[in-house]
């Protein structure tokens, strides 16, 4: 990266590259981008010129795949608590002998008069354009990058199909006090495109979070949305609602709990009941020394009805500062409930050897 200025405007310059190796092949990402701010009073605007080329190479052939982009996003501060934000873009796709041309629109508006409230009314019309045929393009997730290392995740496409989105959105937070959040939102949405099939949601949700003992931290939400289709006569709606908990209540000794219920419904035959229960505790005896327990138990009924159960016991060592020791043993059963199904159900057990390495620290 580089930056400087010409004339009274700064400048920025970004090369990044992104190579991913795995058995589906193998692929590099190239992005250059050039961007430039403003700023006048209590207004501000930023504009980036970008340019992103991809090369795919599999043991059967390979692909590229080029896109150019123009962003500009800009805020204005009106005073009192109020603020107003825009951001637009247009792009272009290119692979192969394809084309297609994609833009962004996003509309919002701020309101925070002190620390303790704030809201936003948002809309977004997204149309990413015509391309649905991507998924031998991997970006990489599930190889280590971004976060996702190599125990989680899976290899996933660049991008896999597009869809326009419209979307209005208003959602808020409000503190009554320091140890107590309380937050919501209410969104209906219309989604077109190739796995959409020209869908319109609305998705109400809201929850609390509470720390009002400094050795326990509570947290709730609930969540409500109804789906139907516009080409067809599909209804889904889904009702969730979760409780977590986190603590430290003896010096040593710490714990994790989550319970989560769903609840779904509509005309698709695919509906499902389920719940999950997780805890996780761990204890420290010593300064380099900690056991620990996680456990998980769920069941789903309904469409593809099953019943898990996941154990796991560890103990771990802190060789030096940013080496750490671990060994556990884990205990996993999946059975359908269903006896006409066949596939997905297991049962493994095994003990696990993990160094683990900290950085940085």
């Amino acid at each position: 990266s580089a930056s400087g200025r010409s004339g009274a405007l700064p400048w920025t310059l970004n090369q990044t590259r992104l190579t991913s190796r795995s058995l589906a092949g193998e692929t590099q990402t190239d992005r250059t981008e050039v961007s430039t701010s403003y700023t006048q009073g209590r207004f501000f605007v930023t504009t980036g010129l970008a340019r992103e080329g991809v090369l795919s190479r599999t043991t059967a052939d390979s692909a590229t795949l080029e896109r150019q982009s123009l962003d500009t996003r800009g805020r204005y501060l009106a005073g009192r608590g109020w603020s107003a934000g825009f951001g637009a873009s247009l792009s272009r796709l290119q692979t192969g002998g394809d084309s297609a041309a994609g833009r962004d629109l996003r509309l919002d508006i701020g309101y925070r008069p002190n620390d303790r409230f704030s809201s936003t009314l948002e809309y977004i019309d997204a149309d990413p354009g015509s391309l649905t045929d991507l998924s031998r393009f991997q970006s990489g997730f599930g190889l280590g990058f971004n976060g996702n290392g190599f125990s989680g995740g899976v290899d996933g496409p660049f991008l896999t199909t597009t869809a326009r989105v419209r979307r209005l959105a208003l959602g808020g937070a409000w503190n009554p006090e320091e140890s107590l959040s309380l937050f919501g939102r209410l969104s209906v949405s219309r989604n077109q495109g190739a796995l959409s099939a020209d869908t319109e949601t609305t998705a109400l949700s809201g929850g609390l979070d509470w720390g009002g003992w400094s050795w326990l931290r509570l947290n709730g939400t609930l969540a409500y949305s109804r789906s139907r289709s516009l080409s067809s006569p599909s209804l889904t709606e889904t009702t969730a609602l979760g409780f977590f908990a986190s603590g430290t209540p003896a010096g040593r000794f710490s714990f994790t709990t989550g319970a989560s219920i769903l609840l779904s419904g509509g005309n698709t035959g695919f509906g499902q009941n389920s719940w999950q229960f997780d805890l996780g505790c761990l204890y420290r005896p010593l300064d380099r020394h900690s056991f620990g327990l996680n456990a998980g138990l769920g069941r789903s009924r309904g469409y593809l009805p099953q019943e898990s159960q996941d154990i796991q016991a560890f103990y771990r060592y802190e060789v030096i500062r940013g080496l750490e020791v671990g060994l556990s043993h884990r205990w996993r059963d999946i059975a359908n409930l269903d006896p006409t199904v066949t596939g997905g159900a297991f049962r493994s057990r095994g003990f696990d050897l993990e160094f683990n390495f900290t950085f940085g620290r």
